[in-house]
């Protein structure tokens, strides 16, 4: 375990080095001083806080629940965060697991006599301990404690702690394996556009999970609830009402945590393509015969910068799956969350405190679509070293980044315009909601493209998510989120209760008076006109 471990930190502390081009402090909320060295503790510490807060407003039910529904509700409502754990890891560890294959760090691995296995541990300790990856489990300890508190049944406890435990290695280990295929996806039209679809459908019903679960256990009875022992993971947490099925959801559990981890060492053996008797053996090469060479005449094009680098980011986009997904999510939110009502042509939507909780909900949308612009320096990758050495300038990739949110930000606001005028027959209140949307979007993709543009590396390096500090996007990201919550909902519902619900259509004019000034003077400060 020792090699593992030391190979953990060098593979830690390498891709440290080709993100910033530095050993030295990080920048702001960077938690290091002076030389780099890979710390547990730092690296798992913004992630466990977070966790831990989302977890305490979640868990803090149990502690007024009456002891007869504690066991119940424990049960349920450690379901959902054993879902939303697996959700993070799997994100956590394919990001980690592109990074790596990014950098090419397993050609420096292949050099050395390591077997696949050991190879796969040193990834797994790097990822746990040193990419946040052990945070995770901080989303557990809350519940735990509110359960024992309650005087939950001590068996159930100690295997909610064991179900949470093997789902976590089960989804490092699967995320890992399925992390090697995002360069096979990148080449591959096809594989692009199922991977995205693959992704989006995992978003949406992460984020759906708790109505799920709160429908499930309002039309079951506990008895038929007792057939949920049976599903993998979840089903050990019926141990009290099924034991026959917890036990066999225990077995069912550990055969799929072994199935993942032996996935994970093999796809490493074939990324690194020498894989023989269990060592990395060097193959032989294999001489092709050759083909007929081909004129190809390549088409120049000159496009402004603006929409070139625009242009390029799209397309870039469209090659990374997981991060396509992860902005598509946000465009679909609002239909996602309005739907039913528009469908059923609900007219509460065109007036009163649900018009102004509608424009609330769509403030904030477009705002978080604009929070995603950081992805687009992430996409990047290796490539960005090119820019270091192009005639631009830091203000204008800023507003580059920026901009290629617009796009993706109009798409979603004319179709959810279109949506509200059709569904409601208001075609103003859709023009309105147009106008929110795109507004917020691109004020908050200028000032976080502003941020991040700031604290990039002066030097040429590949950009990826270990560049800038995490602390430093929860900071911002944070901030902003709840600015936006501040004026989305407060400055609606005070027009409603001072001037009434036929001055709520003016709200979005106002927010757009406030969001884009306030974009361009931190885009000002934020966003140098020198050199990368």
């Amino acid at each position: 375990m020792t090699l593992e471990l030391e190979l953990a930190r060098v593979l830690a502390r390498e891709v440290s080095y080709r993100s910033r081009r530095s050993f030295g402090k990080r920048g702001v909320f960077g938690f290091m001083l002076g030389e780099y060295k890979p710390s547990a503790v730092r690296a798992n510490l913004v992630g466990a806080s977070v966790f831990t807060l989302i977890s305490l407003l979640i868990s803090a039910v149990l502690l007024i629940a009456p002891p007869s529904a504690a066991e119940l509700l424990f049960s349920g409502i450690y379901s959902g965060l054993m879902i939303m754990g697996l959700f993070i890891v799997l994100l956590t560890s394919i990001g980690f697991t592109s990074v790596y294959v990014g950098e090419r760090l397993v050609d420096l691995l292949v050099m050395f006599p390591l077997d696949e296995r050991t190879i796969a541990e040193a990834y797994l300790l790097s990822l746990f301990l040193y990419w946040g990856g052990a945070s995770v489990l901080f989303i557990y300890i809350p519940p735990l404690i509110a359960a024992a508190f309650k005087a939950v049944d001590p068996v159930l406890l100690i295997a909610a702690l064991l179900a949470s435990i093997i789902l976590i290695v089960f989804g490092y280990a699967l995320g890992l394996g399925l992390g090697t295929y995002a360069q096979l996806v990148r080449k591959r039209s096809i594989l692009r556009g199922l991977a995205t679809l693959a992704w989006l459908i995992v978003f949406v019903a992460f984020y759906s999970a708790g109505q799920l679960i709160s429908y499930v256990s309002e039309v079951m009875s506990l008895a038929e609830l007792s057939v949920a022992a049976y599903i993998p993971f979840i089903g050990m947490l019926f141990i009290k009402n099924n034991p026959q099925g917890a036990f066999f959801s225990a077995v069912l559990s550990v055969a799929l945590l072994g199935i993942s981890y032996r996935f994970a060492v093999s796809r490493l053996g074939v990324l690194t393509g020498r894989v023989q008797a269990g060592l990395l053996k060097v193959r032989a090469p294999i001489l092709a015969k050759p083909r007929g060479i081909k004129e190809r005449y390549a088409e120049i094009s000159v496009e402004s910068s603006i929409k070139g680098f625009i242009s390029k980011d799209i397309k870039l986009l469209l090659r990374e799956p997981r991060r396509l997904a992860s902005i598509l999510y946000f465009v679909v939110f609002p239909f996602i969350a309005f739907l039913p009502e528009l469908t059923t042509r609900n007219p509460s939507l065109t007036s009163g405190i649900w018009l102004a909780i509608f424009l609330g909900v769509c403030g904030l949308a477009g705002g978080i679509i604009g929070l995603t612009s950081e992805t687009l320096y992430y996409i990047e990758g290796e490539g960005a070293k090119v820019l270091y050495y192009l005639p631009i300038t830091r203000r204008k990739l800023a507003l580059a980044k920026a901009g290629s949110i617009f796009p993706i930000a109009t798409i979603a606001a004319f179709t959810l315009a279109i949506l509200v005028s059709v569904a409601l027959g208001d075609v103003y209140l859709g023009l309105s909601i147009f106008i929110l949307i795109v507004s917020s979007a691109f004020s908050t993709a200028l000032i976080c493209s502003s941020l991040t543009v700031k604290y990039l590396p002066e030097v040429p390096s590949a950009w990826t998510e270990a560049t800038i500090s995490r602390a430093f996007q929860l900071v911002v990201k944070l901030a902003v989120i709840l600015a936006l919550i501040a004026m989305a909902f407060i400055l609606p519902v005070g027009i409603l209760l001072i001037y009434g619900s036929k001055y709520l259509r003016i709200v979005p004019l106002l927010e757009s008076a406030i969001l884009i000034p306030a974009g361009l003077v931190i885009f000002a400060v934020a966003a140098e006109s020198k050199p990368l």
